[in-house]
This record gives structure tokens, C-alpha cells and sequence, in this order.
């Protein structure tokens, strides 16, 4: 028996992958900031820990895997409406640094609490144990991932 081409686990994964690409699974935030934008204030606020100048866009770029000018908007709405501001690094001029404001580390405290709701509410829909099973196999996903991420920067790939 020849099996669908559309039926494969290789299929199954991929087509479930894309639709949960498009699923808003963080849900609507309060505040009306995009995903894109929370996902720059937590990455800024991470590199205040390593940096307690705060991370140049470059940097910030790199840790999203998106373009700097992609960065440099997403920096300028954000500036704009106060969640971050930009500073001259102290030890080098040339380089300019980005920083949480105290408003923009509200709107972190509150993404948080809102994702924390909507995965609780996950956890409720699926019950414990598939949340846990769920978790596993998303976290062994990452590591396949990175794995191969780590090979074909190594060139093991072509070898």
C-alpha cells in the first residue's frame, strides 16, 4: 500500500507548523502592541541583564534573526510611544545603546501576565498532562533544531 504523500508525518508536522505560524496563540494584548514589539521589549530587557547600557540594534537584530532597518522601526515606534529610549554608549560614542523605560518595563510586566493567562488557559483546554507532553516535545523540537542549526555551521552537513 502506497501511502498519500499528503498523509505523511513529514506532511502532518509541516502543514500543523504553518497553520501555527498564523494562530495568534499569545492572544490580543491589552495595550494594542504587536507581537513584533513585545518580542523587542523582551529581548531588550534581557540584555540589560549582559548589558546594563543596553543592547545596540545590531545586537538586538541578531538575537531576533531580523533585519537591522526591521529593528530600527520596530526601535522608533517604540521610542515614540515611550517604551524605550536611546542612548550614546558611555565607553564608545559612535555606538548608540537601547533601553527599557520605566514604561516599557510595565508593558513587560503586563505581556507577561497576559502570556502566563493565555498559556493557562492552553494548559485548562489540553489538561495537565498533554500541557507537560506538549512541552516535552516542543522543547526536544528546539533541540533537533539547533542541533542541525550547529551541524551546518560546522559544514558536518556536507560531509
Amino acid at each position: 500500500m502506497v501511502e498519500d504523500k499528503d498523509q505523511t508525518p513529514a506532511h502532518k508536522l509541516f502543514q500543523s507548523f504553518m497553520r501555527f505560524r498564523r494562530v495568534h496563540w499569545l492572544g490580543p494584548r491589552a495595550s494594542g502592541r504587536k507581537p513584533s514589539d513585545i518580542r523587542v521589549l523582551f529581548v531588550i530587557r534581557r540584555g540589560e541583564k549582559h548589558h546594563s547600557s543596553g543592547y545596540k540594534v545590531s545586537e538586538i537584530s541578531d538575537l531576533l534573526h531580523v533585519a537591522v532597518p526591521t529593528v530600527t522601526q520596530l526601535i522608533k515606534g517604540l521610542e515614540a510611544s515611550g517604551y524605550v529610549e536611546r542612548r550614546v554608549d558611555e565607553s564608545d560614542k559612535r555606538v548608540t545603546r537601547v533601553r527599557l523605560t520605566e514604561k516599557g518595563q510595565a508593558e513587560i510586566v503586563k505581556a507577561r501576565s497576559e502570556t502566563l493567562q493565555s498559556l493557562n488557559g492552553l494548559v485548562e483546554y489540553l489538561g495537565a498532562e498533554q500541557s507537560e507532553q506538549l512541552a516535552y516535545l516542543l522543547a526536544q523540537v528546539c533541540q533537533y533544531y539547533q542541533g542541525s542549526e550547529e551541524r551546518l555551521m560546522s559544514g558536518e552537513e556536507h560531509r
